[in-house]
């Protein structure tokens, strides 16, 4: 009788737990608060993919903050009239990515996953065991990623301004070093046990979704060298996935590094990001059957406004990148157009 009455007082308390997750996720709703502003962490690009309107998008991008920099889908809207959205963040994990990847197919059915490379280098095996575990319960409950919303109540609205994911950076600041950082070897970088199985396990993701997974690396001097791309292609061999490298194509490109990297060469600001998003879907274009949406209304109405928006926000923002701005550009960020207006 003891033994009942115990397992019945820890199946009422995961039933109370269970429900305080679930009310969290109505109370700390992406949907309600993405919308005015409060969502401006690492973790905005999941509040955006739950406000986007389903089967919008052909094109994906995930990645850590050199894929979030360097990828501008309002270049690929404009230019070629492709739907892409740019969900690459900070520090991002290869379970982290999964789970994102997953929660996007949820609403969209992209033709392609473009996966900017450098994460499979850079997380150890116990960051990625408790990432997987917080995801998968963040995933379940969405409140849990958005619990700290309740700080809105003593901050203001960030000023941080999202394009279908990616946030304009005008900065400027030159690779004055040799271009020429990818010399040739034989030596290989060899992706380790996790990489292999997460790249694996990504890929799988995406053809059970009828999507392509194509891997890609940022041009980034700081990142990235042959030994890499050696390590990185073969791993793309065994996966049978196309492997785009920028770093080996920086005058196909166009890119001119005393002018399109924000930070000595380590990312993208929004002139190399243009340059590179548009030779990524150009590279894809003879086999991947995209769609010019320019010219139909239910695309049109909704991507052109936002086009609009970033083309003035880029006028506003000459200069400068959204974390080091003048009180003048805060103030046109927030109050030129409504948070509820299209470019946020």
């Amino acid at each position: 009788m003891q033994f009942k009455n115990g397992l019945f007082r820890i199946a009422g308390f995961l039933a109370g737990l269970i429900i305080i997750l679930l009310l969290m996720g109505v109370i700390f709703s992406a949907k309600r608060y993405y919308p005015t502003g409060y969502i401006q962490d690492r973790n905005s690009r999941h509040a955006m993919l739950t406000c986007e309107k389903p089967e919008q998008v052909d094109i994906i991008n995930v990645g850590d903050s050199e894929s979030g920099t360097g990828f501008s889908p309002m270049a690929v809207w404009e230019q070629r009239g492709y739907t892409s959205m740019n969900i690459g963040c900070d520090g991002i994990t290869m379970p982290e990515a999964y789970i994102v990847l997953r929660k996007m197919f949820r609403t969209q059915s992209p033709k392609v996953v473009l996966l900017e490379t450098n994460l499979f280098y850079r997380n150890g095996t116990a960051k990625l065991v408790k990432s997987l575990v917080a995801e998968e319960f963040y995933d379940l409950f969405e409140g849990l990623r958005f619990h700290n919303l309740w700080k809105f109540c003593w901050r203001e609205r960030d000023s941080r301004l999202l394009f279908k994911g990616y946030i304009i950076n005008e900065f400027v600041a030159p690779y004055t070093d040799s271009p020429d950082y990818m010399k040739p070897t034989d030596q290989v970088d060899h992706l380790d046990f996790f990489s292999e199985k997460w790249m694996a396990e990504i890929n799988k993701l995406c053809k059970k979704n009828g999507a392509e997974l194509v891997l890609w690396s940022c041009a980034s001097p700081e990142n990235y060298w042959m030994a890499k791309h050696n390590g990185l292609q073969e791993g793309a061999d065994k996966n049978g996935l196309t492997y785009l490298d920028c770093n080996l194509n920086q005058e196909a490109i166009g890119l001119d590094w005393s002018h399109d990297t924000s930070d000595a060469g380590n990312h993208m600001n929004c002139f190399g990001a243009e340059k590179t998003a548009l030779w990524l879907v150009d590279s894809l274009d003879d086999r991947i059957d995209f769609t010019d949406r320019r010219q139909d209304p239910a695309f049109a109405d909704e991507w052109n406004p936002i086009l609009d928006r970033y083309k003035e926000t880029k006028v506003v923002m000459d200069g400068y990148y959204t974390d080091i701005i003048s009180d003048e550009i805060a103030d046109y960020i927030q109050n030129g157009g409504d948070f509820h207006q299209p470019g946020y």
